[in-house]
């Protein structure tokens, strides 16, 4: 699921603070950027509330009303903002001994709604469908976040994606780290961000419990730790994160239903990751790892071996200019271990290039090779259309 693309239609509906990812950007512009893949949550609290609040007094003050006069500046309509993303996507896939194949599919749709409620509430909804045979039209996040006007703290709760890994990618498809870390509960989570430093600690009540335990229990939780900085002409973010059950990650809970039938391992594996994204002049380069600190049991996942899956990936990425457009060229090599009861590849090498051909309409295409853990290898081609609004 590419949430990037709409962390960045809502961004531009509440006041355009992040342009098109595709442009030429300053300095200051990417920085700003690196900041909100880096810190989701924070983005949402210190970036978009704010911006929403302002909006809120310039209005107010244009009719003569305070921003908590519910007669004038707090009229409903003017605190809420609606964005959303649309992809289209054209695949051609060619494995080695296999047959050939193709497809054209609407793979995402997304809509998101933000709110302001106060100065200090808001809340936000997203629903989204995925052409991947799988998530039908849903509710994908749904919270309340509580915070100071301008303070550096934040309390978020209600259904959303877990801040364990970053994810960040050019590329078309999702990068393996993605599909070995994401991770989506309804969860609580407390949260800084102050002088290029960011926390978050959250808590939640995974999918899978300790045989012989009870089966519901708050006993899941993790916690991530970001820097960012910017200077002339570099801007450079990083984030390291524990969590004390990876096995609660979408794909792993999959593969541990497929392994033992339930939910009720034999004991939690603890997980980490790390991130950092550098930009020199028009170069970003990407580097992530996430992995289990511990092996599973034999059995547990998709009744194979024990096995500690880990899964990175490195990316670099050029900005540049194409008949006027802003563009972005990307190489990647990204690779998985002891992932095989996942269905992820061993080893994947990939190179993309997306245009913005219209304002926040980009026009992306994507080669890329898998090589299985049998040796195996495969071509696929992508082209993806998409509108951010």
């Amino acid at each position: 699921m590419n949430y990037q693309l709409l962390a960045s239609a809502m961004a531009a509906a509440l006041g355009g603070l992040q342009g098109s990812a595709l442009a030429e950007p300053t300095v200051n512009d990417r920085m700003e950027r690196l900041e909100q893949r880096l810190h989701y949550l924070e983005q949402r609290v210190q970036s978009q509330d704010q911006v929403i609040r302002d909006r809120d007094r310039e209005i107010a003050a244009l009719r003569g009303a305070g921003p908590d006069d519910d007669t004038g500046g707090n009229a409903w309509f003017d605190r809420i903002e609606v964005g959303g993303v649309v992809e289209v996507e054209a695949s051609y896939v060619s494995p080695e001994g296999g047959d050939d194949e193709s497809d054209l599919t609407l793979a995402t749709v997304e809509l998101g709604i933000a709110a302001q409620v106060t100065d200090w509430v808001g809340a936000e909804v997203a629903l989204l469908y995925e052409d991947d045979g799988e998530t039908e039209l849903d509710v994908d996040v749904a919270r309340i976040t509580l915070a100071p006007p301008d303070g550096p703290w934040f309390v978020t709760a209600g259904q959303f994606y877990q801040p364990f890994g970053v994810f960040d990618s050019n590329m078309v498809s999702d990068p393996l780290t993605l599909e070995l870390g994401e991770i989506r509960e309804s969860a609580v989570a407390v949260g800084f961000a102050h002088g290029g430093w960011s926390g978050t600690v959250y808590v939640f009540n995974g999918s899978n419990s300790k045989a012989g335990g009870a089966d519901d229990n708050l006993d899941n939780f993790g916690l991530t730790l970001g820097y960012a900085a910017a200077g002339d002409g570099y801007g450079f973010s990083g984030a390291l994160g524990y969590l004390n059950d990876i096995g609660d990650s979408d794909s792993l809970q999959d593969a541990v239903d497929a392994g033992i039938g339930n939910k009720q391992v034999p004991d939690y594996v603890s997980g980490w990751f790390a991130s950092a994204t550098l930009e020199a002049g028009d170069f970003t380069l990407i580097g992530e790892y996430v992995a289990a600190r511990e092996d599973f049991a034999p059995g547990v996942l998709d009744g194979g071996p024990a096995a500690a899956p880990a899964a990175w990936n490195l990316e670099l990425g050029y900005a540049f200019a194409l008949a006027g457009r802003g563009a972005v060229a990307a190489v990647g090599y990204q690779g998985t271990e002891e992932a095989e009861a996942l269905d992820l590849p061993e080893q994947r090498v990939l190179a993309a290039l997306s245009v913005e051909i219209f304002k926040q309409t980009s026009l992306s295409f994507e080669w890329a090779r898998d090589q299985a853990y049998d040796g195996s290898e495969s071509d696929s081609f992508t082209g993806q259309l998409a509108v951010a609004f």
